[in-house]
């Protein structure tokens, strides 16, 4: 059984989700004195305490790749 699209709203909620997820990332960022880099996204994931795949996506939304060697 295939999955339903999401809805419009359903859409626009996790659009808002990921930019508050980026802006609590800038924040880190900013907080720590490091640049955006794979490595210190999953530092920030550490932290945040995401594991599995919302981990590996979450990395990839915010660095645009993975950290040589994640896998």
């Amino acid at each position: 059984m295939s999955r339903r699209r999401p809805s419009p709203q359903e859409l626009y909620y996790q659009s808002i989700e990921r930019e508050q997820e980026r802006e609590r990332y800038n924040q880190f960022l900013q907080d720590n004195g490091y640049e955006n880099t794979p490595h210190h996204a999953d530092l920030y994931v550490i932290g945040r305490g995401y594991v599995g795949m919302k981990a590996r996506e979450t990395i990839e939304m915010l660095a645009g790749s993975l950290p040589y060697m994640y896998d």
